[in-house]
């Protein structure tokens, strides 16, 4: 073990993407997609521990495609 906290807010690493100088993911809010610019601690090839950008509870998009957008219409599966 390298690393260990108990109160740890962490994402499936899927989830994330660079843009620009930093990383962010889409979330799901009222059936469209939000682009979120978030703050990454902690990060290996299945997770990432999340210090700021997002909260517990929000809905993810995993693996998005390069042609998502802001906007638009989604459904949960």
């Amino acid at each position: 073990m390298t690393w260990e906290s108990a109160d740890v807010l962490k994402i499936p690493g899927s989830a994330t993407f660079r843009e620009r100088d930093g990383w962010s993911v889409f979330v799901v809010d009222a059936g469209r997609t939000r682009r979120r610019t978030i703050e990454i601690g902690h990060r290996n090839q299945i997770e990432a521990e999340i210090l700021s950008g997002i909260n517990v509870g929000e809905d993810l998009i995993l693996h998005p495609s390069n042609q998502l957008r802001e906007g638009v219409r989604v459904r949960a599966e």
